[in-house]
Protein backbone atom coordinates (compact mmCIF):
# COMPACT_ATOMS: atom_id res chain seq x y z
CA UNK A 1 0.00 0.00 0.00
CA UNK A 2 1.34 3.42 -0.90
CA UNK A 3 0.89 6.43 1.31
CA UNK A 4 -0.93 9.28 -0.45
CA UNK A 5 1.30 12.28 -1.05
CA UNK A 6 0.33 15.92 -1.01
CA UNK A 7 -0.02 17.73 -4.30
CA UNK A 8 3.11 19.88 -3.92
CA UNK A 9 5.23 16.75 -3.46
CA UNK A 10 3.42 15.01 -6.31
CA UNK A 11 4.13 17.90 -8.73
CA UNK A 12 7.81 17.80 -7.82
CA UNK A 13 8.10 14.00 -8.10
CA UNK A 14 5.95 13.58 -11.21
CA UNK A 15 7.62 16.60 -12.78
CA UNK A 16 11.06 15.15 -12.07
CA UNK A 17 10.13 11.86 -13.74
CA UNK A 18 8.84 13.73 -16.80
CA UNK A 19 11.91 15.99 -16.91
CA UNK A 20 14.17 12.93 -16.88
CA UNK A 21 12.20 11.35 -19.73
CA UNK A 22 12.26 14.67 -21.62
CA UNK A 23 16.05 14.79 -21.23
CA UNK A 24 16.32 11.30 -22.77
CA UNK A 25 13.77 11.57 -25.59
CA UNK A 26 12.92 15.25 -26.02
CA UNK A 27 9.58 17.01 -25.65
CA UNK A 28 8.20 15.06 -28.63
CA UNK A 29 8.86 11.81 -26.78
CA UNK A 30 6.38 12.69 -24.05
CA UNK A 31 2.80 11.46 -24.05
CA UNK A 32 0.11 14.16 -23.78
CA UNK A 33 -0.44 13.49 -20.06
CA UNK A 34 3.30 13.77 -19.43
CA UNK A 35 3.45 17.07 -21.35
CA UNK A 36 0.58 18.36 -19.22
CA UNK A 37 2.44 17.36 -16.06
CA UNK A 38 5.48 19.22 -17.41
CA UNK A 39 3.32 22.31 -18.07
CA UNK A 40 2.04 22.13 -14.50
CA UNK A 41 5.57 21.69 -13.15
CA UNK A 42 6.79 24.71 -15.14
CA UNK A 43 3.85 26.76 -13.83
CA UNK A 44 4.43 25.65 -10.26
CA UNK A 45 8.16 26.32 -10.52
CA UNK A 46 7.55 29.90 -11.61
CA UNK A 47 4.84 30.58 -9.05
CA UNK A 48 6.66 29.09 -6.05
CA UNK A 49 10.12 30.45 -6.89
CA UNK A 50 9.33 33.86 -8.35
CA UNK A 51 5.70 34.45 -7.43
CA UNK A 52 4.69 34.96 -11.05
CA UNK A 53 4.65 33.26 -14.43
CA UNK A 54 7.52 35.21 -15.99
CA UNK A 55 9.99 32.56 -14.84
CA UNK A 56 7.70 29.81 -16.15
CA UNK A 57 7.59 31.63 -19.48
CA UNK A 58 11.41 31.73 -19.49
CA UNK A 59 11.54 27.95 -18.93
CA UNK A 60 8.97 27.21 -21.66
CA UNK A 61 7.26 30.03 -23.50
CA UNK A 62 4.31 27.86 -24.65
CA UNK A 63 3.55 26.21 -21.30
CA UNK A 64 0.16 27.91 -20.85
CA UNK A 65 -1.21 27.40 -24.36
CA UNK A 66 0.09 23.82 -24.42
CA UNK A 67 -1.53 23.07 -21.04
CA UNK A 68 -4.80 24.57 -22.25
CA UNK A 69 -4.75 22.48 -25.44
CA UNK A 70 -3.83 19.21 -23.74
CA UNK A 71 -6.35 19.72 -20.92
CA UNK A 72 -9.04 20.24 -23.54
CA UNK A 73 -7.96 17.11 -25.43
CA UNK A 74 -8.00 15.07 -22.21
CA UNK A 75 -11.37 16.53 -21.19
CA UNK A 76 -9.97 18.07 -18.01
CA UNK A 77 -12.45 20.89 -17.58
CA UNK A 78 -11.03 22.54 -14.45
CA UNK A 79 -7.46 22.43 -15.73
CA UNK A 80 -8.56 23.77 -19.11
CA UNK A 81 -10.42 26.64 -17.43
CA UNK A 82 -7.39 27.54 -15.30
CA UNK A 83 -4.93 27.58 -18.18
CA UNK A 84 -7.42 29.52 -20.34
CA UNK A 85 -7.28 32.45 -17.92
CA UNK A 86 -5.26 35.54 -18.77
CA UNK A 87 -1.75 35.25 -17.39
CA UNK A 88 -2.32 37.85 -14.67
CA UNK A 89 -5.51 36.12 -13.51
CA UNK A 90 -3.81 32.70 -13.49
CA UNK A 91 -1.03 34.19 -11.36
CA UNK A 92 -3.59 35.55 -8.90
CA UNK A 93 -5.69 32.36 -8.76
CA UNK A 94 -3.02 29.67 -9.17
CA UNK A 95 -2.73 28.68 -5.52
CA UNK A 96 -6.52 28.77 -5.10
CA UNK A 97 -6.96 26.37 -8.04
CA UNK A 98 -3.82 24.31 -7.41
CA UNK A 99 -5.39 21.35 -5.59
CA UNK A 100 -8.27 20.94 -8.04
CA UNK A 101 -5.86 21.08 -11.00
CA UNK A 102 -3.59 18.48 -9.40
CA UNK A 103 -6.52 16.25 -8.52
CA UNK A 104 -7.85 16.35 -12.06
CA UNK A 105 -4.47 15.69 -13.68
CA UNK A 106 -3.55 12.94 -11.21
CA UNK A 107 -6.83 11.16 -11.90
CA UNK A 108 -6.24 11.39 -15.66
CA UNK A 109 -2.96 9.49 -15.50
CA UNK A 110 -3.01 6.58 -17.96
CA UNK A 111 -3.43 3.28 -16.16
CA UNK A 112 -5.12 4.80 -13.10
CA UNK A 113 -8.48 3.30 -12.19
CA UNK A 114 -11.48 5.58 -12.59
CA UNK A 115 -14.28 5.65 -10.06
CA UNK A 116 -17.59 5.50 -11.89
CA UNK A 117 -20.36 7.45 -10.15
CA UNK A 118 -23.48 5.57 -9.06
CA UNK A 119 -25.44 7.44 -11.71
CA UNK A 120 -23.27 6.07 -14.54
CA UNK A 121 -25.92 3.60 -15.83
CA UNK A 122 -28.44 6.44 -16.15
CA UNK A 123 -25.90 8.72 -17.82
CA UNK A 124 -24.96 5.86 -20.16
CA UNK A 125 -28.40 6.10 -21.78
CA UNK A 126 -27.62 9.65 -22.92
CA UNK A 127 -23.97 9.17 -23.83
CA UNK A 128 -24.28 8.55 -27.54
CA UNK A 129 -26.66 11.38 -28.35
CA UNK A 130 -23.98 14.09 -28.38
CA UNK A 131 -20.50 14.83 -29.60
CA UNK A 132 -18.12 11.86 -29.56
CA UNK A 133 -18.82 8.17 -29.30
CA UNK A 134 -16.85 5.92 -26.96
CA UNK A 135 -14.91 4.61 -29.96
CA UNK A 136 -13.93 8.15 -30.96
CA UNK A 137 -12.80 8.98 -27.43
CA UNK A 138 -10.88 5.71 -27.23
CA UNK A 139 -9.14 6.31 -30.55
CA UNK A 140 -8.24 9.88 -29.61
CA UNK A 141 -6.76 8.83 -26.27
CA UNK A 142 -5.61 5.30 -27.05
CA UNK A 143 -2.06 6.01 -25.85
CA UNK A 144 -2.26 4.03 -22.62
CA UNK A 145 -5.97 4.45 -21.97
CA UNK A 146 -8.22 1.56 -21.17
CA UNK A 147 -11.55 1.19 -22.92
CA UNK A 148 -13.31 1.64 -19.56
CA UNK A 149 -11.57 4.98 -19.04
CA UNK A 150 -12.67 6.05 -22.54
CA UNK A 151 -16.25 5.15 -21.63
CA UNK A 152 -15.99 7.21 -18.44
CA UNK A 153 -14.49 10.17 -20.28
CA UNK A 154 -17.19 10.04 -22.92
CA UNK A 155 -19.82 9.96 -20.19
CA UNK A 156 -18.25 12.71 -18.09
CA UNK A 157 -17.91 15.01 -21.09
CA UNK A 158 -21.67 14.83 -21.54
CA UNK A 159 -22.17 15.75 -17.88
CA UNK A 160 -20.03 18.87 -18.24
CA UNK A 161 -21.96 19.93 -21.34
CA UNK A 162 -25.29 20.04 -19.53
Amino acid sequence: MTVPIDNETWVIEAGDAVIQKKARSGLGGLAPWERLVYCLWVTDYGMRNAGDLATAHDVWADFQSEARRIAEDLLLRLTHEAFSLRRSVLEREYFIRFDEICHEIRNAEPGIAVTVPWSAPVVWLFTFKRSESVQQVYQRFSGGMSLMRAVCLAMSSRLYDR
